[in-house]
C-alpha cells in the first residue's frame, strides 16, 4: 500500500507488526475474535487495493496537472478538475466496456477474425501489393515486342549511368543505403531508423530479343539483395545494391522517347517496380505454401470459435445445438 498510496512513514516496520499484534490483541480480548479481525484486514487490504488502483491515478494525475498550471502561472479551476476527471471516468468506462463485450462475445469475435483476416492478409517479402498482385496475371512480354501500355518483361540490367555506393564505394546501377539506431531494452533490440538514402539512375533492361531504357523517376525497387551490412558505435549500417547483369522483373508503363521504348510509371494503376527475379522466384514458390497455411488455419479458427459460441447439449440421446442469443 505504501507504493500505491505515497504513503510515507516511519518505521517502516510498522505495518508489518500492527496487524499481527492486532489479530492477536483480539484473540486475548474474546475467543474467536481472532479470526473474523483477520478477515476484517483481508477485506479492507482488498478494498484499498481496488480504490488504490482506481482513485490514486486520478489524484497523481490531478496533482501533476496542478504543477503544470503553476509553472505556468495559471490558476486551477474546478472546470479543468472536472475535465481531467471525466477524461479519467471516461477511459475507465472505455476499459470495463472492453472487457464485459470480449468477455461476452470473444468467440464470436475469434470467429470474424477468422473469417476477415484471410480476406486481407497478403503476404509479400517487403513488396508493393499491387506489384504482387499484376506480376502473377501480367505474362512477361518479349522486348522486342512488348506493346505499349501496362506491361512485364524481364530480363538483365546494362550499365548506363553509374553510381558510387556508400560503402565501399562498389560500381552499381542504384542503391538503398539505411542507417539505424540500436535500443536494448530489458533483453530486446529495436532498431529506429535515422538515415535513410535511395538513389538510381537511368539503366537499361536486356533479354534475348532486345534493349530498353528504364527511367528511375518513382521506380520503387522491391526486395534488392543486402550488399553490405555491419554494426559500429550503437548503429547498423545496411546497403542494398542494383548491379550490372542483375536479373530482375519490371511493371510499369512502356512507352516511345525518341524512337526508343522506355519504361516509366503507369499513371492509372498507379505502379512502378522492379524485383529481382531470384527473389519473386522465391516468393512465388512459397505463396502457395503460405495461402494453405493461412486458409487450413482459418478454417480450424472458424471450427473452434463455433464450438466455443454455440451451446451444445447432449440430453437423452439427442444432441441440441442453438445459437448463444
Amino acid at each position: 500500500m505504501e507504493g500505491l498510496y505515497h504513503w510515507t512513514y516511519k518505521p517502516k516496520w510498522l505495518f508489518a507488526v500492527l496487524e499481527p499484534t492486532l489479530v492477536c490483541l483480539f484473540e486475548v480480548i474474546k475467543p474467536d475474535w481472532g479470526i473474523f479481525a483477520l478477515l476484517a484486514l483481508f477485506v479492507l487490504t482488498f478494498v484499498l487495493g481496488i480504490v488504490g488502483f482506481t482513485i490514486m491515478p486520478l489524484v497523481m494525475k490531478l496533482k501533476a496537472t496542478k504543477v503544470e498550471y503553476q509553472r505556468a502561472g495559471k490558476k486551477m479551476t474546478a472546470f479543468t478538475v472536472g475535465k481531467v476527471t471525466g477524461k479519467y471516468v471516461s477511459g475507465i468506462i472505455a476499459v470495463l466496456a472492453i472487457m464485459f463485450i470480449m468477455g461476452v462475445s470473444l468467440p464470436l469475435i475469434f470467429l470474424l477474425g477468422f473469417i476477415i483476416i484471410p480476406l486481407f492478409v497478403l503476404r509479400n517479402p517487403g513488396g508493393d501489393r499491387r506489384f504482387m498482385r499484376l506480376q502473377a496475371i501480367l505474362p512477361t512480354s518479349p522486348i522486342r515486342s512488348v506493346a505499349m501500355g501496362l506491361a512485364e518483361v524481364e530480363g538483365n540490367v546494362v550499365l548506363k549511368e553509374s553510381l558510387l555506393a556508400p560503402i565501399g564505394d562498389t560500381e552499381c546501377v542504384a542503391y538503398q543505403y539505411e542507417v539505424e539506431k540500436i535500443e536494448h531494452n530489458e533483453g530486446r533490440t529495436s532498431y529506429t531508423t535515422v538515415h535513410s538514402e535511395n538513389k538510381c539512375n537511368v539503366f537499361s533492361l536486356q533479354d534475348q530479343t532486345g534493349v530498353l531504357d528504364v527511367t528511375p523517376e518513382k521506380l520503387n525497387l522491391l526486395c534488392l539483395p543486402i550488399n553490405r551490412q555491419y554494426e559500429k558505435g550503437g548503429k547498423r549500417y545496411t546497403q542494398r545494391l542494383l548491379l550490372p547483369d542483375n536479373q530482375v522483373l519490371l511493371i510499369g508503363m512502356a512507352d516511345t522517347r525518341g524512337g526508343q521504348t522506355v519504361f516509366r510509371y503507369e499513371e492509372v494503376k498507379k505502379v512502378y517496380a522492379l524485383m529481382p527475379s531470384q527473389a519473386l522466384n522465391k516468393y512465388n514458390r512459397s505463396k502457395p505454401l503460405i495461402d494453405a497455411l493461412i486458409l487450413y488455419t482459418s478454417v480450424f479458427g472458424i471450427i473452434v470459435s463455433l464450438i466455443l459460441l454455440l451451446h451444445i447439449e447432449y440430453v437423452d440421446g439427442k444432441l441440441h445445438i442453438a445459437l448463444p442469443f
